[in-house]
Order: structure tokens, then sequence, then C-alpha cells
């Protein structure tokens, strides 16, 4: 079967249920599935509960979605709210960057000990271009998903 159901909860978080096949019932139909797991596992205060095509994500699962916490509803149908994508991005980023940061911290340590003020100030400038990343103006101007993801300002550094 290729339905998911998909619900937003009480405090937000998108949710996508995975029914699993060994849970349906012999004869039993996909509609009176997912329904069944649809009481079954969706809470009752649930809000924007839709039964969706695998084909109808805004991303691949198995590829990783790394937006799911930005999926929402708008009028009927699962999309990804753009404003949160960017700020998930920019997490990502983040995240990315530290162990560069990390990295180049020592660096700077050791071009301090032997006193190397052109290694310090090169090393510095590599620091600031990665603290600067998150604030890529590309990553505020993407509209799309497939857009968000070419913006990687991490490229190139060869940290």
């Amino acid at each position: 079967m290729n339905k998911r159901i998909f619900y937003i909860d009480a405090d937000g978080s998108p949710h996508l249920v995975v029914p699993a096949p060994a849970a349906r019932f012999d004869d039993e139909t996909d509609d009176a599935f997912l329904t069944r797991i649809s009481v079954k596992d969706v809470p009752k205060e649930a809000r924007a509960v839709r039964t969706v095509d695998v084909a109808d994500l805004p991303e691949d699962l198995n590829a990783g979605a790394v937006f799911f916490r930005a999926w929402t509803i708008t009028g009927n149908q699962l999309c990804v709210d753009m404003v949160t994508a960017r700020s998930i991005w920019r997490e990502h980023i983040r995240e990315a960057r530290a162990s560069l940061l990390a990295a180049l911290d020592i660096e700077y340590l050791r071009a301090d000990e032997q006193e190397d003020s052109e290694r310090k100030a090169a090393i510095a400038a590599r620091k600031q271009k990665l603290r600067d990343a998150p604030s890529d103006p590309a990553i505020e101007n993407a509209e799309t998903i497939a857009s968000l993801r070419e913006v990687w300002p991490l490229d190139g550094d060869d940290s």
C-alpha cells in the first residue's frame, strides 16, 4: 500500500503514520484499513489529518526527509512551509560547520604559538566565512526545497 496518514499534532508538529502491512486484516479494504489505523494512531486533538499517497509527499523519505518538520497542509495539499524550511537549513549548516570551526580553532592556536600572524589572519577569515554561512542571502531567496538544497555555502572550504 502506498498510502500514509499525515497529521499535525496539538503543538504544531507534523507526523506521518506508515501503516504496517502485517497489521492489516484478511480481506480488509484499503479504506477500512486506513480508517482503523487512523482511529487507533492519530490523536483526537490532531488537526489537518489527511490520507496521502507516497508519490504526493513533499520529499522522498528514503532519501532522508531533512525538511519533515516544515511539512504542513495548505488548502488540501501537503506542502513545505518555506519559512520553516529555511530555518531548518540554517541549522543544518550550523551543525555541519561545527567540526570545521573546531579544527580551525586548533590551527589558530598552533599559529598563535608560532607567532604566525599571517596564518592567524587567514584562519580568522576562514572562520568568519563559516560563521556567516547561515546568513547567505541565497537561503532567504530560495523558493523551493530543490533551490534551497543547492545553497551550501560550506562548499569549497578546505578546512
